[in-house]
């Protein structure tokens, strides 16, 4: 059972990235004030439901924290130890991948360039343009991941702004997780559980969406014994995924989180469906595995490599053919590119992480 969770929810995953990834390539048009200079029937095509509930990058963000919470949420966490452990290992998880991932969008501005403010001649987006409006230094380079997890901004790589917030996230679930799951005193669980509606209120108050996104996904783990209690009857998952399409059409983020955590429930609860397979197979799952480098590379490579084409050649070829020229240049570089992220940055986090985790571990003994 281990193993297939883990399955669907590396496809999840993988999917959540992937449609993230084409809303923001469809934003260059639907967030135009106005587009008429590039409208043609590839990017209409994009903005049209069923096509537009696939590529609503905030919708499907959602998901991406769910599933985030959910899995840091299933870690085993026995004591206050393993609290500070797992929250120091998690910080080298999201910090070298960070560097990686502005060292990548640095050189990529270095040597390909931005064409993005190129494009303002042509279009009126003020989304598009809000990234790559000076040329960066060393400098920038050396600070930009330490603004990232102190501020929550990043010039550099758009889509790195909701590290701080899954990071901080991770650590309130580890504690979390040891006074609900760990704890033997009923006292300790009751406050452990008060602190959960704390959070939630208080992300909700304070506008913490990724805050909230997480630790309603990590709900869906400490409470999944009531949840699949309540979702065992046979249409449940086909219910919760009507909801979803609702949930889309009322364009609410803290809704959006709540029903991406029911819906995880119900897709383990109806776990032997052949309907599960779909996020199952090896193409998904594969996409699971390097979600992170399409999340955090897709942006500079969009307003790079694909930007480049839309700049040189645009007035010349029929729109059509150039926006889908356009993405499928993107789309190529950026899955390429998420492979390499894997092979390096990431098996190198990896590494480092286990190294961190013995040498706690083994501090952690030796203090006994």
């Amino acid at each position: 059972m281990i193993k297939e969770r883990k399955l669907y929810l590396d496809g999840l995953k993988g999917l959540a990235c992937l449609f993230i990834m084409f809303g923001h390539f469809s934003g260059i048009y639907k967030y135009a004030a106005n587009a008429t200079a590039i409208e043609s029937a590839f990017l209409r095509s994009f903005t049209v439901f069923p096509f537009s509930f696939l590529t609503a990058e905030s919708f499907w963000l959602y998901l991406f924290f769910a599933v985030s919470g959910y899995l840091v949420a299933s870690s085993k966490v026995e004591s206050m130890k393993d609290v500070c452990r797992k929250a120091i290992v998690r910080f080298f998880r999201f910090f070298i991948p960070i560097i990686g991932a502005i060292l990548i969008a640095f050189l990529l501005g270095r040597t390909i360039g931005y064409y993005n403010q190129e494009l303002k001649t042509i279009i009126d987006n003020p989304w598009y343009f809000t990234s790559y409006q000076e040329v960066f230094t060393i400098n920038d380079l050396l600070l930009e991941p330490v603004k990232v997890i102190v501020l929550g901004t990043c010039q550099l790589d758009s889509p790195l702004w909701v590290m701080r917030d899954m990071l901080l996230s991770s650590i309130l679930i580890y504690g979390i997780s040891y006074m609900i799951k760990s704890s033997k005193t009923s006292t300790i669980k009751r406050r452990g559980c008060i602190l959960v509606c704390i959070l939630l209120t208080g992300s909700i108050g304070l506008k913490r969406y990724v805050l909230f996104g997480c630790i309603c996904g990590a709900c869906g783990k400490w409470f999944e014994e009531y949840l699949h209690n309540i979702l065992k009857f046979k249409f449940a998952l086909w219910i919760n995924s009507l909801a979803l399409i609702g949930g889309f059409l009322l364009n609410n983020c803290y809704v959006t989180a709540v029903l991406f955590t029911v819906w995880i429930a119900t897709l383990k609860e109806q776990s032997a469906a052949h309907r599960l397979r779909v996020f199952e197979n090896k193409l998904t799952v594969w996409l699971g595995s390097i979600s992170l480098g399409i999340f955090v590379l897709h942006w500079p490579i969009y307003n790079s490599v694909g930007a480049l084409p839309f700049y040189r050649f645009y007035g010349q070829i029929n729109n059509g053919l150039l926006m889908a020229l356009t993405f499928s240049l993107s789309f190529i570089v950026v899955i390429l590119c998420a492979i390499a992220f894997r092979l390096t940055f990431e098996h190198f986090t990896t590494f480092i992480c286990k190294k961190v985790d013995s040498r706690l571990k083994y501090v952690g003994s030796s203090e006994k």
